[in-house]
Order: C-alpha cells, then structure tokens, then sequence
C-alpha cells in the first residue's frame, strides 16, 4: 500500500551544528529532507506518494499500470540558518532503467518570494547564485517511461556558502617539483567506490580542515578514514558520491588519499579548484589537542609538494574558515597557517633556485 503525500506543517530539518564523523562546526550551513516528504509537501505536489515501509518519494499507484508516469514533488519554503549565495546540493535516489529524477531548487529572500527561477541541478554540482537569499524551496520531478517502475528519493540535502566578491585575486605560483610525502592509497585503507562520476576539476587552492569528531584520541587507523567516507556518503545531512576531502593527515602523520586531486571535492563550497586536506583531531578550544609533531611535519610536506605540482603560491593556502562562516580548522591549527606558508614559500624558492 502507498499512502498518498499530503501538504502539511513544515518541520524541514535545519541542522545548526554538526560535529559527527569528519563534519566539523559547520553552524547551519545544510537543510535536509529525509522521512518527512508528506510534512514538507507544497499544495502544488501532484502524482507522488510516499512508500510507508521505505518512507521514500515515489510515483503515486496508476490505474493500468502499478505507477502513473509523471509526478512533482515541491517542498514548502524553508528558511536557511543564515544568508548564502552559493549551494551544493546531493541526494540519495535510486533511479532504475526507464525512469528519471530531476531535482531543482530556487531561492528567495522572503517566504512568499519573490522567488527566483527554477535551477536544475546535478548532483554535487556547486551552484554561485550571484546574490545573497535565505529561503528555498527544493523540486522533483519523477517519471516513468511505461508506468511498471519508479525511481525512489531517500533524502535530498543543500549545503548553503557565501562566495566572498572582496577578496583579492590569488597570485598564481611558481610550478616546481617538491617531493611527495608517502600516501596510503584508497585501495589500502579499503575505501568505497564512488556512487558515481566525479567532476573535473583545476587545483588553484589549498583548503586545511580538522575533522572537530573524530579526535586525536578516537583515531584507530583505516577504519577511522572508512568511517568518515561512511559518514560522508550514507549520512542524510550529506549524501556525497564519495569522501569529501582530497587528503587526511593521521595523528601519527599518516598521510591518506581521499578523491583524486584532479576531482572536485566535497569541502569548502564552492569546492571546484579547492583541494581539501583535512587533519585529524579537535583543534578548537575549548579542546586543547594540537596537531602532533609528526602530523605537521606532514601536512607542511604535502601541501608543499601540491603547492609546487600544481604552482599555488602560499596565498592560495588556506583554512576552512578563510572561505565560509566556520571555526574550522580550529583556532590552534588555523594559528599556524602563516608559518605553513612560510616555509612552503621557502621550500618553493629554494627548489626554483636550483
């Protein structure tokens, strides 16, 4: 039995702090929808239902056929923690042979608009509105080339950024070849595949990250790393193809590959031209963990040899926080960020004098 979606009270999920596995202090930077498709349901829903065992978004049950062929969800609007002007939405569907999922969100600064057009977007495909908003509101349309199969939505979720016009240009950098620390590969810590195809992407900046949870004490090896690319790729908050960060950096300096370099990460929105490297431990007080010996040592020899592959200069080095509203990484490790650009700065002009 499928039991028909029906506009209800609101109650949208606005996540204000989020300090699971790898998801630092993010302060309101997501909403999500999960098990809550009939409380979020605008008038406007038509032909979907919601499947009472799985709780996913289905298409509604047909009269010659187990589903009708077409149907919209549209959600009620929900108001944002705090302002954005860029997004990165992903969601959690399987969409079989013969059916389709459009997903779409639009934006505006009050409840009742006005609203901008429709976006349809891709999934982890960062979004730069030109603007600034608060309210959105998010779109499916389902459908079904002969009415025997439906895709299902489990949960869709929009993470929320602002894009900082007033920052200087970053100067481009100097291409020289530093060496490359050690790195254990995805096939040795036994990371997932991908859900699906990653997005190209060009390194122009370095972004560090701590993970705030797990620690430096919780940390147990390649089960830890697993856990984050878990955490990352089943949470309802998240969604992701695939481990958000590029690189993480163990209490003992072990050095772990999370996506190809050459991919756009999920880290730091907009994520396309950051290459995000996150260390392991709690960095913010009142923790009072600081990145060990050996885990700086190796963070400086890997973002040196990245610094040098790719020519990004020390400007384009850089803290979660320099690009969004977060206490990431955490004001101990953020506090060493100019001696870290020094000495790759350092390491680039003694490697280009040679």
């Amino acid at each position: 039995m499928i039991r028909s979606v029906g506009a209800k009270t609101l109650v949208t999920l606005l996540v204000t702090s989020a300090v699971a596995l790898g998801g630092g202090m993010h302060e309101g930077h997501k909403v999500f929808y999960q098990n809550r498709f009939e409380q979020n349901a605008a008038a406007k829903t038509a032909g979907v239902s919601v499947d009472p065992q799985t709780r996913e978004l289905v298409l509604a049950e047909g009269t010659n056929h187990p589903y009708v062929r077409t149907g919209i969800f549209m959600s009620l609007p929900a108001r944002a923690a705090r302002p954005f002007s860029a997004v990165f939405p992903s969601w959690q569907a399987e969409v079989p042979e013969s059916t389709s999922l459009e997903v779409a969100f639009r934006f505006a600064n009050g409840d009742t608009g006005p609203w901008t057009r429709w976006y349809p977007v891709q999934r982890e495909a960062d979004l730069e509105l030109g603007a600034i908003y608060r309210f959105i509101q998010f779109r499916a349309i389902l459908t079904s080339d002969n009415g025997d199969t439906t895709p299902r939505v489990s949960a869709v979720s929009l993470h929320f950024g602002i894009v900082n016009q007033d920052q200087p240009p970053i100067p481009a950098g100097r291409v020289v070849d530093l060496p490359r620390p050690p790195v254990v590969s995805r096939e040795q810590w036994g990371a997932r595949p991908a859900k699906e195809t990653y997005t190209q992407h060009v390194p122009v900046i370095l972004t560090i990250h701590h993970t705030s949870s797990p620690t430096a004490a919780s940390y147990n090896g390649p089960s830890t790393i697993r856990g984050i690319q878990n955490y990352h790729m089943d949470a309802p908050t998240h969604n992701w193809i695939d481990i958000g960060y590029h690189f993480l950096v163990a209490p003992d300096g072990t050095i772990f590959q999370g996506r190809p370099e050459l991919v756009s990460g999920a880290h730091c929105i907009p994520n396309p031209g950051k290459i995000g490297i996150c260390v392991i431990g709690d960095f913010q007080p009142p923790s009072t963990e600081q990145p060990s010996d050996a885990q700086y040592a190796h963070l400086v020899d890997l973002v040196s040899h990245l610094a040098g592959k790719y020519g990004i200069s020390p400007q384009g080095i850089g803290g979660h926080r320099d690009w969004m509203t977060t206490d990431c990484p955490g004001q101990r490790l953020y506090d060493r960020l100019p001696e870290i650009r020094a000495e790759v700065g350092r390491r680039i002009d003694a490697a280009g004098s040679k």
